[in-house]
């Protein structure tokens, strides 16, 4: 039987968070783990309810997970003292079926009565301390395997500087990397060069993909996220270039071309072809040709001065999300 209670602390949150999602991936089936799951805040969530979500037996299963963030540093507050032994005091009585998973950002000072109450759990509890790797070159080296990509230590050192040891920006730049090269070479430095313009670029896809969605109000956020680092105009670049290959590979394909042969007829990578593929299928042809119509009618009239380039992709995302 796995332990009763773990106590997850420290600032490396990426591998804190993978470490809960290990204990909920090993509740089995997620339809039936959704039930046996309670996510709590520890700002506010009182003991009691804590208790209640412990002592609840699992349905259709053999554990129930309870994840609590943020409530061993609220009580060690001023006032928290009877929560705080209400706590203390009810661990040692945790039923055999429960997993109750203590998360707190930070590192708790080594006084904090957690430490002696697991203790004196024995095998029924784990602390472990999360801290930012040591190396974080390696660590980025080591991830890029995790993604079926090498990265050159000179690419490596680089994405380190730009994260700034920020694991979760890291692990989210290297899959999209190991999306780039796709397994043909190693990730170079002038990959990671590119880095600012192909996350542009995947940011725009995530805004197609809303627009597919008919989600409006995710595609005005990511719309606004892009016009903080983009001029108008080279963003509405982008958008006209994304609905042409759209429309250049719903035209290919019903005129009897192959998915294989798209990267060479896109002249794009083979992840960039899957995903154009992927998206002109939330469109019909005679939807993408009306769509790259209006784009190019847009385009004159915001280089003549006849509408704003920020207006313009608003309403234009107004008009394709309604």
């Amino acid at each position: 039987m796995a332990p009763r209670l773990y106590v997850f602390h420290g600032p490396d949150g990426f591998s804190r968070k993978a470490a809960i999602r290990r204990l909920r991936d090993a509740l089995g089936d997620p339809g039936t783990a959704a039930m046996n799951l309670s996510i709590m805040d520890g700002e506010e969530t009182p003991i009691s309810t804590i208790r209640t979500a412990c002592d609840t037996p699992p349905f259709l299963g053999d554990r129930r997970l309870v994840i609590v963030s943020g409530l061993l540093s609220r009580l060690l507050r001023r006032g928290a003292d009877g929560e705080l032994e209400a706590l203390l005091g009810y661990l040692p009585r945790l039923p055999r079926w429960a997993i109750l998973v203590l998360e707190e950002p930070d590192t708790l000072p080594k006084g904090h009565p957690i430490f002696k109450a697991a203790a004196d759990m024995g095998d029924d509890a784990v602390m472990k301390r999360f801290a930012p790797p040591e190396n974080p070159m390696q660590w980025i080296r080591k991830r890029a395997g995790f993604y079926g990509a090498e990265i050159e230590p000179g690419a490596a050192a680089m994405l380190a500087a730009a994260v700034d040891g920020d694991l979760h920006a890291a692990d989210n730049e290297l899959s999209k990397l190991a999306a780039f090269v796709d397994g043909k070479r190693p990730i170079t430095r002038r990959d990671v060069e590119l880095l600012a313009s192909y996350a542009s670029e995947v940011s725009v896809f995530e805004m197609v993909d809303a627009l597919g969605r008919r989600d409006g109000a995710a595609a005005l956020r990511s719309l606004h996220r892009l016009l903080e680092g983009q001029h108008p105009l080279s963003l509405f670049g982008m958008v006209v270039r994304q609905f042409r290959l759209m429309l250049e590979a719903r035209s290919f394909l019903e005129g009897g071309g192959s998915a294989g042969e798209l990267p060479h007829v896109l002249k794009v990578p083979p992840f960039v072809a899957r995903k154009i593929n992927a998206q002109s299928r939330n469109f019909s042809l005679e939807q993408l040709e009306m769509i790259y119509r209006r784009l190019l009618e847009l385009d004159v009239e915001i280089k003549t001065g006849h509408i704003d380039g920020e207006l313009a992709l608003d309403m234009l995302i107004a008009g394709l999300a309604g």
